[in-house]
């Protein structure tokens, strides 16, 4: 991230705690590092979770997964009533 400053050693580090400190202040700083440490924690965590799902949907060793599915059973033509049973309805009603 840093990698163009080079290695910082303890006096830089030193140095900039203390520019910190005049900056924010004693009381402010353990709040702003405490979000800082709050915000890098989310980070991860969802940079994690989508590594997951893009495994997860890679499948295994990076292959694409081959969804299988079952063909749905053919729709029964539903049974209508026979015209003996239509006639008897009438003839009774009838009567």
């Amino acid at each position: 991230m840093l990698a163009f400053l080079g290695p910082l050693g303890t006096p830089e580090v030193l140095i900039i705690v203390l520019i910190l400190l005049l900056l924010f202040g004693a009381r402010k700083l353990p709040e702003l590092l405490r979000s800082m440490g709050e915000g890098v924690k989310e980070f991860r965590k969802a940079s994690r979770e989508i590594m997951e799902d893009i495994e997860s949907a890679d499948g295994p060793k990076g292959k694409h997964r081959v969804h299988k599915t079952t063909p749905k059973p053919a729709a029964e033509p539903p049974v209508q009533e026979s015209t003996d049973k239509a006639e008897e309805a009438v003839a009774t009603t009838e009567s």
